[in-house]
């Protein structure tokens, strides 16, 4: 299936399902959500300023610990979504199948967290490994894994490195069509930032200092909309290669 089929195809399995998806999608986005803005009020707190006509001002800001210490609060909450990987990519993986996720079965994906926070674990470390040897081969395997997940949620009982492994078998000869795929998103993920901005930036005009802590509230719910049509897309994209002979073998993925 090209981009163009598997965006229509997602569009066409979200009708109706936005509601119940997007639900699941802001209570696994909330932890990420809740210290975004912790960091915010850490920064807004600790006084610190810059004058944008003042060139040492802003490279004290941008170095200041206040500012380290902000990022830092941020990458932990970031890290903090990795817990909730598997229950939303249950969600994406139900829509597939024209179906409704169900919010009674949110609570059982929801203790698989530390299985999913191990996996998101051991595969950004494997990234970052490869990363440190040169940049491009971090990306490669970024790319190669992004089915990993998928394999995972779906086959409970098989090992990480497994899951990581057949990712990679699947995506094999796949890697360019999963990039072009990705970058079809972009922008509707700048317009999702741009539109929160502004929005945030009118707000900010009327009440002083709110765009701060208003800022990531909106941009997550503008991108929560665009990572959710992404999530179902590439969970098709995942079907799609699923029922194909991987590259170099006679075989068909078999996740069973």
């Amino acid at each position: 299936m090209e981009a163009r089929d598997l965006r229509a195809k997602a569009r066409e399995l979200l009708q109706g399902k936005w509601g119940r998806v997007y639900l699941i999608a802001v209570i696994c986005a909330l932890p990420t959500l809740v210290f975004q803005i912790a960091a915010a009020v850490y920064l807004y707190l600790s006084g610190i300023t810059y004058n944008i006509n003042n060139y040492q001002t802003v490279i004290n800001y941008y170095t200041s610990y206040q500012y380290v210490v902000y990022n830092l609060i941020g990458i932990f909450g970031m890290m903090m979504s990795g817990f909730f990987a598997i229950a939303l990519t249950a969600a994406y993986l139900k829509i597939t199948n024209n179906e409704k996720p169900e919010m009674s079965e949110f609570p059982q994906l929801v203790k698989r967290g530390g299985e999913s926070g191990i996996y998101m674990l051991v595969m950004g470390f494997k990234i970052f490994f490869w990363t440190l040897l040169f940049i491009i081969p971090g990306i490669i395997k970024a790319i190669a894994y992004a089915m990993g997940i998928y394999i995972k949620t779906e086959n409970k009982k098989i090992s990480i490195s497994e899951a990581l492994k057949q990712s990679q078998d699947m995506m094999r000869g796949n890697k360019g069509r999963f990039v072009y795929l990705c970058l079809t998103f972009l922008g509707w993920f700048i317009v999702a930032g741009l539109a929160a901005g502004v929005i945030s930036g009118i707000i900010g005009i009327f009440a002083s200092g709110a765009s701060l802590f208003i800022t990531p509230v909106l941009s997550a719910a503008a991108s929560t909309v665009v990572s959710i049509y992404l999530g179902v897309t590439t969970a098709l994209f995942y079907k799609d290669l699923k029922g194909r002979p991987m590259a170099g073998t006679n075989t068909q993925m078999n996740n069973e």
